[in-house]
């Protein structure tokens, strides 16, 4: 699957939530503040709806998977031993490979990314005053 070519353009929904979900309970509890920072961000840009909850919880399970898999790593290292005395690369490492590659699509789809913010319909509104017009004697 590419990554590559025109991403889509965010922007406010009729039908967005105006209040953050509670996290499901099928995600780690250690979750929770990501849950909270992510939902929180995406409702007051007005881009989160029912629909999207599935995204938002596909990548929070996979910084959950990064975080055990970097975990893992630090514990056992990136090489294992077999049986029979031989080295391996840890297990952990593919799966932190795979996190990553899902964190990074993931960030980039709900508008996480620098770039995915400066998109047009990722901050706020075009009409609304960001508090810093007078710096510039607009």
């Amino acid at each position: 699957m590419s990554t590559r070519g025109r991403k889509a353009e965010p922007r406010e929904l009729d039908d967005a939530l105006t209040v953050a979900p509670a996290m499901p309970e099928s995600l780690p509890e250690d979750m929770r503040d990501e849950w909270s920072a992510i939902t929180d961000d995406l409702v007051e840009r007005q881009i989160l709806s029912k629909a999207m909850l599935g995204t938002v919880e596909t990548y929070i399970l996979a910084r959950w998977m990064q975080r055990e898999a970097k975990n893992a790593i630090a514990q056992h290292g990136v090489l294992i031993a077999t049986k029979d005395g031989f080295f391996k690369q840890n297990p952990a490492s593919t799966v932190l490979g795979r996190a990553q590659q899902q964190i990074t699509r993931l960030s980039a789809e709900l508008g996480l990314t620098p770039a995915s913010r400066a998109r047009d319909g990722m901050g706020p509104g075009k009409d609304e005053d960001d508090g810093q017009s007078s710096l510039f004697n607009i």
